[in-house]
C-alpha cells in the first residue's frame, strides 16, 4: 500500500472512502445539521449546570466521517449554532475546537471500527 494509501486510511473513515463525492458532501452535510442541532437546542440546565450532549454527537460524526472531516464538521455546526442561538453572548472559539477535536479524537481512534478488523492506533 502507498504511503497516500495508508494516511487516507487513517484520517478518513471508511464509510467516506468507499462513497462517491456526492455522497461525501450529503454525509458531511447531514452530520453538520445534526451538530447544529445539538449545538443549539439538545441542552438543559439544572440549577445553575448546563447538560448538553454535544460532545456524545461530536464522537459519533468523529466516527462516521473520520478525524479530518469530523473536526470540520464539528467546529461549522458550533458555528451555525452560535448564530442561531447566542443568547447575546460573545462567540468563544475554543468551545467549537474542543468539539472539533473530540470528533478528530474519536475519528482517529476509532475511526477503522467498522471494518473487519478493528484497529486501534498506538502512537510511540
Amino acid at each position: 500500500m502507498s504511503e497516500k494509501g495508508k494516511i487516507s486510511k487513517v484520517l478518513f473513515s471508511p464509510l467516506i472512502r468507499r462513497s462517491s463525492v456526492a455522497d461525501k458532501i450529503a454525509y458531511v452535510a447531514i452530520l453538520t445539521a445534526l451538530s447544529v442541532v445539538s449545538n443549539s437546542f439538545l441542552e438543559f440546565k439544572f440549577l445553575d449546570n448546563q447538560y448538553s450532549f454535544t460532545i456524545f454527537f461530536s464522537t459519533i460524526i468523529g466516527v462516521f466521517l473520520g478525524p479530518i472531516l469530523g473536526f470540520s464538521a464539528c467546529f461549522l455546526g458550533d458555528v451555525i449554532g452560535y448564530f442561531i442561538n447566542s443568547s447575546g453572548l460573545p462567540y468563544m472559539p475554543w468551545v467549537g475546537l474542543s468539539t472539533g477535536f473530540f470528533a478528530f479524537l474519536a475519528g482517529f481512534i476509532l475511526g477503522n471500527v467498522s471494518e473487519k478488523k478493528p484497529k486501534v492506533v498506538v502512537i510511540r
